[in-house]
């Protein structure tokens, strides 16, 4: 009797475990919300070096796109440039101390190609970068320089 009643627990739990959703399927659907965004290292700022002793130097602005899966078609990102936010920031992040203040890159010190980027589809990685070439003769190694830009807007594209 009790070896009967221990083989129908049994045969439940392996038929159960059998008729279990296959916990693989949920990945199929996205688990979060997906979110477009510019990758920043603190303070919506995102900082790189440039050498002084080069002519001309490069960094990149990483577009990202987060979530569970990658994305399903092609996406443009666009950035403006934007005149009021360095203001903004820097009264945010020093307040009265202006001595620390970052001081606008001048235009004819950088070059942005493109304001927009396209994000491909099947990439291997979810970002895409966008360049900016740095010219930093008469850059001060003590200043802190910067591009400003907002409106980040994406869109698919076909």
């Amino acid at each position: 009797m009790i070896n009967k009643v221990i083989y129908r627990i049994t045969a439940c739990l392996f038929f159960s475990g059998l008729l279990a959703c296959n916990q693989s399927d949920m990945f199929k659907e996205e688990q979060y919300k997906k979110v477009l965004y510019v990758l920043s290292d603190d303070n919506m700022a995102f900082q790189v070096v440039h050498s002084l002793n080069e002519t001309e130097s490069t960094g990149y602005l990483t577009l990202y796109a987060g979530g569970t899966l990658d994305i399903d078609q092609d996406i443009t990102f666009t950035l403006e440039p934007d005149e009021e936010l360095l203001g903004e920031y820097n009264l945010l992040n020093y307040d009265l101390d202006t001595d620390k203040y970052a001081k606008r890159l001048d235009p004819s010190k950088y070059t942005i190609e493109s304001y927009s980027v396209t994000m491909k589809q099947g990439g291997e990685m979810p970002y895409a970068l966008l360049p900016i070439k740095i010219r930093p003769e008469g850059l001060s190694p003590d200043s802190l320089y910067t591009v400003s830009y907002t409106h980040l807007r994406a869109h698919e594209t076909r």
